[in-house]
């Protein structure tokens, strides 16, 4: 979801997929589907709080996203999306490899060194 927020990727997304360090599960409300996926703890950092209406929500910075994302990749949970449906020119590089060192993930990190 915050691949597209940031407009990495130009897809429409059609489910609300969150991470957390808690136990993953998928449910549909109103006929919109949520996901949620575990990821470590000590990789559960750099969210910045949007308000949207009276509701507050934590959305990953764009770096974040797309390490988050490579994590799931890596794991063998989603698909990689190919490097020219990516719009990642004006992320930062280093921001993002800090970020996937966080998972302690040597496949997630030689996924993202090959597609930066």
């Amino acid at each position: 979801t915050a691949l597209s927020f940031h407009g990495i990727i130009v897809e429409t997304v059609y489910a609300i997929t969150s991470v957390s360090p808690r136990v993953g599960k998928t449910f549909s409300v109103l006929n919109k589907k949520f996901r949620y996926r575990k990821i470590k703890r000590s990789a559960y950092t750099g969210y910045t709080p949007i308000q949207r209406g009276t509701a507050t929500a934590l959305i990953a910075d764009p770096e974040k996203a797309l390490a988050d994302y490579y994590y799931f990749v890596a794991r063998g949970a989603c698909a990689p999306l190919d490097k020219d449906r990516l719009r990642i020119e004006k992320l930062n590089k280093e921001k993002i490899m800090r970020y996937a060192r966080l998972f302690q993930d040597k496949n997630m990190n030689d996924v993202l060194k090959k597609l930066l």
